[in-house]
């Protein structure tokens, strides 16, 4: 299906309505961790993807129980989404370019394989791999979009 710019702005539309942003969220923009284990564990995790071409961003859209998110564009036109939760979760989405007309409507994957890569080639992943790759896991808020 062609999709055209004012189904994009239908959509971009849609999404800011259903859930928050990072303009409106600016702590998740920054990244919030409690001081317990796992909030450590995954502060750890988010400092060392910003390592990996990973950056910050208040265009993201903010899932229920979101504390962070980080964005990296992984191609021409396909960029990774790193969201962190409350609950310890760490996921990472594979989806379309955000200029792209199917950025919000087009096939998301979540790519534990990535963050797990991720990992490995860290210099934590040696020390703390085995705490931290248990968090990796799928929250499916996007599949409402």
């Amino acid at each position: 299906m062609q999709r055209s710019f004012m189904d994009w702005g239908l959509d971009f539309l849609s999404a800011t309505t259903k859930y928050p942003n990072g303009f409106t969220q600016p702590k998740v923009t920054l990244g919030y961790f409690d001081n317990s284990g796992v909030g450590v564990l995954q502060r750890m995790f988010f400092d060392e993807l910003l390592g990996f071409s990973f950056y910050r961003t208040p265009w993201q859209l903010v899932f229920p129980g979101q504390t962070a998110g980080l964005v990296r564009k992984a191609g021409v036109s396909i960029e990774h989404h790193v969201r962190f939760y409350n609950d310890g979760i760490i996921d990472l989405e594979e989806e379309h370019g955000r200029f792209r007309f199917s950025h919000y409507t087009g096939k998301r994957e979540h790519r534990k394989d990535v963050l797990e890569g991720l990992l490995q080639a860290s210099v934590i992943g040696r020390t703390w791999g085995d705490r931290i790759q248990p968090l990796f896991g799928e929250k499916r808020y996007n599949e409402s979009l």
